[in-house]
């Protein structure tokens, strides 16, 4: 692909997102409620702090509590400089950098196409599949962090590429790893598992060395790389950690350590979070832990066919994988796969198999993408071989079958969720609705603006009503009552999401403790706490 092609294909790709945004009005879902939230509040509130407690595990005293203790900021702060340039905290503002970043997706999966198969048509076959997205579509253009995960994996995959065949460049012969560690800086910076990538660009630096290196210069060469890498992620990463120092007096939030020790998702959001111990966890016992850890497993490797390789993609990524095998990006690519694979089924399966797979996936996204047409293309001589096709009509006829199947899977996909909502229960665009109205019956009830609520989703609560909410905690009658007490919360409101705690409510557990059904609205009950 020429170059003017490039600039025509991302041309297209933010007009086609940019689209997109019509019709998502809202976040519709807690981790984009979150960050959008949050960029508003870094913008025009109160800087790195939250109104609202999600989990317990860091011990928080009182609302408002140290922001990003759990997720990490960069989502937050991409989101800020819409809002900013817009100089409005409205949603369309905070997508609007997204929407741009989306559009360098496309362009990046073109590129490396044509460099796996030197064929224009690989480029804008591999371009229009990342365009359509399949199962990632409705979430490139919000404030999540599947958007600058996937670009800065693609720009990671793009720098060791132009490294490694482009070595004589004297740019990347000496920033080449200072600008690898800046990158797994700024994928730290958006997940925490972002941390990974260093093994990336440790093992970047190994397979690079060996290959361009005198033996009797390996040793120092690598000492060197090692040293600009690790200051690339320094300096991007030390100013989080003495945040994280002077917050918690430890550049990780400790509480996070808990996460280990988990026996199902919904312990995070146990109250209190000590109960979360080793002891806890081996008691489960042996053969529980395994099977959970292998069930995790199952899911993840089904995301990995169903959203790595939108279904019908995954054969041919396989087919790309393989003729490429011994293709350093590729061997890099196939390592960190397998780390994160197993990081998110072993080490943390429930966190893993409620999406955290799915998100870490989008790292390797534009290399997935990037390889079908050249496994299309293998199967396409397979076809000629075997039954004397037309090779240019074939791979015409089959590279755009491929492309509108895709648009059609990604469409179907993505009008399903608007029709039903990220959680299948209710349109998108009216996820903020039952939270308005219930505050505005409250406000009628109570005359009330300030007091605390208890709610499955803090976030998404305070971004649209603007009023304090604590997470309804696991863990029985007890943290529920013991929680609202703690942080003096006026008001619980629960949905059929948290069908088990409409039961527990039921229970009159502690003397001081009091409910007061107030109103029902929808499939939610709202009670005030009498303390």
């Amino acid at each position: 692909m020429k170059k003017k092609e490039y600039y025509l294909l991302y041309l297209i790709a933010v007009i086609f997102f940019a689209l997109i945004t019509i019709f998502q009005k809202v976040p519709g879902y807690m981790d984009a409620e979150y960050y959008y939230g949050q960029s508003i509040q870094i913008v025009y509130k109160n800087g790195l702090f939250e109104p609202f407690i999600w989990n317990y595990l860091n011990h928080p005293a009182a609302v408002p509590v140290p922001a990003f203790s759990f997720w990490m900021p960069l989502t937050s702060l991409i989101s800020s400089i819409g809002l900013v340039l817009m100089r409005t905290e409205q949603f369309y503002a905070a997508r609007l950098p997204f929407v741009l970043l989306a559009g360098l997706v496309p362009v990046i999966s073109a590129y490396f196409a044509e460099e796996f198969l030197p064929d224009k048509r690989a480029g804008w076959i591999a371009g229009s599949l990342a365009l359509f997205s399949g199962l990632y579509l409705p979430y490139l253009t919000l404030t999540d962090t599947f958007t600058p995960y996937m670009v800065l994996g693609g720009i990671f995959f793009l720098l060791v590429f132009k490294m490694i065949f482009d070595s004589r460049n004297r740019f990347y012969d000496r920033f080449g790893y200072f600008g690898l560690g800046l990158i797994v800086g700024l994928l730290n910076l958006t997940r925490t598992d972002g941390i990974l990538w260093l093994i990336a660009g440790i093992l970047s630096i190994l397979i690079i060395n060996y290959k361009d290196r005198p033996r009797n210069e390996l040793v120092w060469s690598k000492f060197i790389d090692f040293i600009k890498l690790a200051l690339g992620f320094a300096i991007i990463m030390l100013p989080w950690f003495l945040r994280n120092y002077l917050t918690f007096q430890s550049i990780f939030p400790p509480g996070n350590s808990y996460v280990i020790w988990f026996t199902k998702y919904d312990d995070l959001f146990t109250y209190p979070a000590e109960q979360l111990t080793f002891i806890r966890w081996i008691d489960t016992g042996i053969g529980s832990i395994l099977i959970d850890r292998f069930i995790a497993l199952g899911s993840n490797l089904q995301t990995l066919i169903a959203v790595g390789g939108g279904i019908i993609l995954f054969p041919f990524m396989v087919i790309g994988i393989w003729i490429k095998r011994n293709h350093q990006v590729i061997i890099v690519m196939i390592v960190m796969l397998l780390t994160l694979l197993g990081l998110m089924s072993f080490v943390f399966p429930y966190a893993g198999e409620r999406g955290g797979f799915f998100h870490s996936l989008a790292s390797m996204q534009i290399i997935f993408w990037s390889l079908v047409p050249l496994g299309l293309h293998s199967a396409v001589n397979f076809g000629v071989k075997l039954r004397k096709w037309d090779i240019t009509r074939s791979w015409k006829l089959f590279g755009i079958t491929l492309i509108a199947v895709m648009c059609l899977f990604s469409a179907f996909y993505f009008i399903g969720k608007i029709s039903i909502g990220q959680e299948g229960n209710k349109p998108w665009n009216e996820t903020q609705d039952n939270y308005l109205q219930i505050e505005q019956k409250i406000d009628d009830l109570k005359r009330d603006k300030t007091g605390i609520v208890m709610v499955n989703n803090p976030p998404g609560y305070f971004l649209a009503t603007g009023r304090s909410a604590i997470v309804i905690p696991a863990g029985g009658i007890d943290a529920i009552a013991n929680a609202s007490i703690h942080y003096k919360a006026k008001y619980i409101i629960v949905d059929n999401e948290r069908l088990e705690v409409k039961a527990l409510l039921t229970k009159e557990i502690l003397p001081e403790w009091q409910l007061e059904k107030l109103f029902e609205f929808g499939d939610s009950q709202v009670y005030e706490i009498k303390q």
